[in-house]
């Protein structure tokens, strides 16, 4: 069996090149089937609130003034009240289908749903209203982590025009091999795999902007919105109705992350950080760039100093995990000050001189980064046996994703750093 299924896929690949096969066969085997829905259907959809529900795959998160946002990966976003961190109030679920990046300007949220950009009125959270549906900013490709997709079978049937695939089936299919393929479906793009952190103050004020961090797609500079997807920058201008392009920038690098700080947008991308100057936001203009190997990379920025984290694991390839530490006074000429090993590096955020990573499987680590050079021997605390991905640091409390759910600890003290609250994931 094993046999004729690889040599359907291959016969079904070779048609799909040419365009054109004389000789016709067919296949039985089991795959994932798509379940669609139209995209006229999918962008008639209601937005609202639901009752609050318990989170179970949880992606980035941000916090707006005292509101705190959850990506449930590719369904929604959970709300909580986090007046008090340490017993943050679920006050419901905005469900939007295909999403996993947002950001918040004054009253207004916006948040990817499939290849649109959505706009909501959040001046009561417990009641958003949508005011805006923008068209076909994002090109999602190539997911298999949707609903229901079993990794172990191919994929079957998969055609562009049906609409929007909302999930997979797994059924018997029995396929007639030549002529033109029908393998040319549309596919999510999953970015659960990266996770979002922030520096306080990565941002316009908290007050006005959420703070998102170092895996998140979406910035905001004065009043236009930056959107990072892979080869492509896209900046919209923020207006009262729905936002409105300004300039489309393509990238050389496959880009995965955006961060603002000083005046510039910090790109990471898989195999370098590009860096992009934002005098004039409507329209980012770049300025350098500071290659590395193969491998995930976010990046946040204090001052003269960047800190990124290289990683494997997932899409990332290479076998490199590290801490890099670069001197960005000359914006133009970033040059690396130290490198230090890490184990599996994804979020990370600074508070003054508080550098907070989180280390995959070998859990939050807390560095002094007085010494840049000496870092490595000035880690203050190290809370193990948390796989930990995504961390926001503000005002002495601090907001970590991980895949035991979403933590809370208080380092006003920071010799006493202690846990206050987790939302569990169940």
């Amino acid at each position: 069996m094993k046999q004729k299924i690889s040599f359907a896929l291959l016969l079904s690949a070779i048609c799909f090149i040419t365009y054109s096969c004389r000789d016709k066969t067919t296949g039985t085997y089991m795959a994932n089937t798509p379940i669609y829905m139209e995209l006229d259907e999918f962008r008639q959809a209601e937005f609202g609130i639901e009752n609050a529900r318990p989170i179970t795959n949880p992606g980035k998160i941000w916090i707006k003034d005292q509101y705190l946002f959850v990506n449930e990966v590719l369904k929604g976003f959970h709300i909580f009240d986090n007046s008090n961190p340490a017993n943050p109030l679920n006050i419901g679920f905005m469900e939007v289908y295909a999403s996993t990046d947002l950001a918040v300007r004054g009253n207004i949220l916006y948040a990817d749903n499939y290849n649109d950009l959505l706009s909501f009125d959040i001046t009561n959270p417990s009641s958003p209203e949508l005011i805006c549906r923008t068209n076909d900013v994002f090109n999602f490709e190539a997911a298999n982590n949707l609903t229901g997709y079993d990794s172990s079978l191919p994929s079957a049937g998969v055609i562009w025009d049906k609409g929007v695939i909302l999930g997979w089936n797994q059924e018997e299919v029995t396929e007639e091999i030549g002529g033109q393929s029908q393998f040319d479906g549309v596919f999510l793009v999953n970015d659960i795999a990266v996770f979002n952190s922030a520096e306080s103050g990565n941002s316009a004020g908290i007050s006005n902007v959420s703070i998102g961090g170092s895996m998140a797609r979406f910035s905001i500079t004065e009043n236009h919105l930056q959107v990072l997807e892979k080869r492509v920058l896209s900046t919209y201008a923020l207006n009262e109705n729905c936002p409105t392009p300004t300039s489309t920038v393509n990238i050389w690098r496959e880009g995965e992350t955006l961060f603002s700080a000083n005046g510039h947008l910090f790109i990471g991308t898989t195999t370098g950080m590009l860096i992009y100057n934002l005098d004039t936001p409507e329209n980012p203009t770049f300025v350098s760039d500071y290659p590395h190997v193969n491998s995930c990379d976010p990046v946040v920025v204090s001052g003269n100093k960047a800190y990124v984290t290289l990683r494997t694991g997932n899409r990332c390839q290479g076998d490199i995990n590290e801490l890099v530490i670069l001197d960005i006074s000359d914006l133009t000429n970033p040059t690396e000050i130290a490198t230090y090993q890490m184990s599996n590096p994804h979020g990370l955020g600074i508070d003054g001189n508080i550098l907070f990573l989180c280390d995959g499987s070998d859990g939050l680590k807390v560095f002094d980064r007085t010494d840049d050079f000496d870092l490595g021997n000035n880690m203050i605390s190290h809370f193990q046996e948390i796989n930990t991905y995504d961390v926001i640091p503000y005002n002495d409390n601090l907001i970590m994703s991980s895949r035991e759910g979403i933590y809370q600890y208080n380092y006003s003290d920071i010799s006493n750093i202690t846990e206050i609250s987790l939302i569990p994931v169940q």
